[in-house]
């Protein structure tokens, strides 16, 4: 029975270090596939609070902040409402006050 690797030469014919780089090549490829697994998983987590309360707690603001935020329509469609309750996602707001930071040219 004979055995390939890449190639159509037998796995004898390889040396020590090609079946190592082989392996490492492997290895690399596996770390690719979990990193964008990862990367697509981080966008799937959103952080969810509810109410007004929470929100300031999470952003570190005051809760005049998120009800001015609310009303200028800078959120829209980071937060929704179910009843009574207001549902904030945490982690849409972070980006977009993140991506207007980096519009003005500001760092933090």
């Amino acid at each position: 029975m004979k055995y390939y690797l890449m190639n159509s030469n037998p796995l004898w014919q390889y040396t020590l270090e090609d079946v190592l780089r082989a392996i490492d090549e492997r290895l690399d490829a596996r770390e690719r596939e979990a990193h964008e697994t990862k990367k697509a998983n981080d966008k799937s987590e959103d952080v969810m609070v509810i109410g007004y309360k929470a929100a300031a707690e999470a952003l570190e603001c005051s809760m005049p902040t998120i009800g001015r935020r609310m009303a200028s329509g800078a959120w829209d469609g980071a937060f929704y409402r179910d009843g009574g309750r207001i549902i904030f996602n945490i982690s849409e707001i972070k980006r977009r006050i993140q991506a207007y930071r980096g519009r003005r040219g500001r760092n933090n």
